[in-house]
């Protein structure tokens, strides 16, 4: 290496041109995950038929009172 100034060559504008920018957004979670078993509503998404499941347990159980 013929040049020591190692912080020169790389803030230089033909190296910075090359280099990718800085992803600055960088977020691990933005939505909180829900629990499928305990919100009725991630149930039904994932599984529609889960509605009618419990519409058919809810008026068996009426039935049986």
């Amino acid at each position: 290496m013929t040049n020591a100034d190692l912080a020169r060559i790389i803030n230089s504008n033909e190296v910075q041109s090359v280099v990718a920018p800085v992803k600055n957004n960088r977020s691990t979670h933005e939505v909180q995950k829900k629990n499928a078993l305990k919100n009725r509503k991630m149930m039904d998404r994932l599984n529609p038929n889960a509605a009618l499941v419990r519409d058919t347990a809810r008026k068996a159980n009426e039935a049986n009172r």
